[in-house]
């Protein structure tokens, strides 16, 4: 690697592999992949469809699970696609072998599984299940580290697989009782994503405990892994505590807002709303300032909803004490955007309820056009119409019961006249305009 002569003679043995291509047995094609993964070298065409005509000869009769799992994981490392026949054929012998060698079996089936999600290979349902039947069985060994437990849950949401919740309760198991300090950032992060992305609610003491972990290795935290897991803690409806937050605050300072991308933002203050917390003034000054700075274009229209209704709601929430007012400029280059993705029909029903909401809680300093406004009303008002009633809270209940006692008639869940506002309990007088 690096040398001129080197990579004459790598490509020279390489291209002779199609000529003695019937001599290779399945060891001798792993360690081919193997090399040229590891010295980075991509062969060409031809060369790649001698290997795989080679592995679909031999491969029920002589390759070993460990070599197949080394095969594909390579093949992910160096971003090579291989063809329909050869997954399919590697599939097959994975889903009915069962002589993994036990020193690497945890690492050679979650390497599959990584590489299956890497390459955009869909194993069918049954592979997929039999492989995560096996995962369970070694999940809780001593080996299973944490990388491979987060590599696993990863490649299965980007696979689309709900995993068991069998399969759930031991990967958190495994994490509460051996290996959560060893946990890094990343994996932390991807773990709380995984949860979230495939609604998953850990138990509380999981969450808890990774918080805890979260404090010891704040500092190595880079933006995306801060953005991914403020998204799920407030997905799942999580609540971190104070110390969590305000450290995760002034991790986001210390970062630099200027590696922070317009997503990451948009995650970060759809995460506070969502939590209801009140970031410090320094720190959404820091995001306003990042926001001017960068390209608002790029964010999509999901995400530049978000963020208009979460800094709508973060501005309604400040107290006196903590009054903050939002730079004028970051609502009009958003309310822009928005125009534009309405006129160009890419507003779902969502995005005009949170456009509403904007507008209803900041009155003139975001003032949609009277077309998008108009729009945003009707899908606020049919949002409310085709809502269902919620249940009441102990609080609703105990006023209920007082109203009862006290002979006072009155309604619950009531949508006022405008059809723009639901009154959780209302009571009419006779008095006046009735």
């Amino acid at each position: 690697r690096g040398n001129d002569d080197s990579s004459l003679v790598v490509q020279y043995l390489s291209n002779q592999v199609p000529r003695l291509i019937d001599d290779f047995d399945p060891q001798h094609l792993a360690n081919m992949v193997w090399a040229w993964a590891t010295i980075r070298y991509q062969p060409s065409n031809e060369v790649r469809a001698a290997m795989e005509q080679r592995m679909l000869t031999c491969l029920d009769e002589y390759y070993k699970p460990q070599a197949l799992a080394n095969t594909i994981w390579l093949w992910a490392t160096m971003q090579y696609q291989s063809s329909e026949a050869v997954l399919t054929s590697i599939e097959r012998r994975m889903d009915v072998v069962d002589d993994f060698d036990d020193s690497q079996q945890e690492q050679a089936l979650t390497n599959t599984v990584w590489a299956w999600a890497t390459i955009y290979d869909q194993p069918s349902l049954a592979v997929m299940t039999g492989m995560e039947r096996r995962i369970l069985a070694c999940c809780l060994d001593d080996d299973f580290d944490p990388q491979l437990l987060a590599n696993t849950v990863w490649a299965w949401v980007a696979l689309r697989h709900q995993p068991s919740e069998a399969m759930l309760a031991a990967i958190e198991q495994r994490m509460m009782i051996a290996c959560l300090d060893d946990f890094k950032p990343k994996h932390l992060a991807n773990m709380a994503w995984v949860w979230a992305s495939i609604r998953h609610q850990p138990p509380d003491t999981v969450l808890d405990a990774l918080e805890w972990r979260m404090l010891g290795c704040i500092d190595d935290f880079d933006p995306q892994l801060l953005a991914n897991t403020l998204w799920a803690f407030a997905t799942l409806r999580y609540q971190p505590s104070m110390t969590v937050l305000a450290v995760i605050e002034q991790r986001i300072l210390s970062c630099g807002l200027d590696d922070f991308d317009p997503q990451e933002l948009s995650n970060i203050l759809w995460a506070w709303t969502t939590i209801r917390h009140r970031p410090s003034n320094a720190v959404l000054t820091a995001i306003e300032q990042r926001m001017l700075a960068c390209d608002i274009d790029d964010l999509m229209p999901q995400a530049l909803a978000n963020t208009v209704w979460a800094l709508a709601m973060l501005v309604n929430r400040t107290t006196t004490i903590t009054t903050h007012a939002v730079n004028q400029d970051v609502f009009d280059r958003m309310l822009h955007r928005l125009e534009h993705y309405a006129q160009s029909g890419m507003l779902v029903a969502q995005h005009y309820e949170q456009v509403y909401q904007a507008h209803h809680l900041l009155g003139d300093r975001f003032k949609p056009s009277a077309a998008l406004l108009d729009r945003s009303c009707k899908a606020w008002e049919k949002s409310l119409l085709s809502s269902q009633t919620l249940s009441q809270s102990s609080f609703g209940k105990e006023v209920a019961a007082c109203l009862d006692r006290l002979g006072v008639k009155y309604e619950l869940d009531v949508v006022t006249e405008d059809g723009m506002h639901r009154i959780d309990m209302l009571v009419r007088t006779t008095a006046g305009d009735n």
